[in-house]
């Protein structure tokens, strides 16, 4: 059997994503803490995604650790980061 040839992953250009972004008249960054409508637990914000088309989403880890997509409009919560 042949090996397998390595190819290049591809560059997706018709979405734009940013790790940052304002929920609820707060600054989310990579870790914070969020609430979600029809999300038990907190999730952990990872970034977020505005495809050209007009739709955005952003990108959360759950408190059992999987990953979602949700739209931002979804956020119901944003908590204070602990001193």
């Amino acid at each position: 059997m042949t090996p397998r040839r390595r190819t290049k992953p591809r560059e997706i250009t018709d979405r734009e994503t940013s790790t940052t972004m304002t929920a609820n008249h707060r600054r989310i960054e990579p870790g914070t803490l969020l609430s979600i409508d029809g999300i038990r637990g907190r999730c952990i914000f990872r970034q977020y995604v505005k495809h050209e088309s007009g739709a955005e989403w952003i990108d959360v880890m759950t408190s059992r650790g999987a990953s979602r997509t949700v739209r931002p409009d979804r956020i119901v919560t944003v908590h204070r980061k602990g001193k």
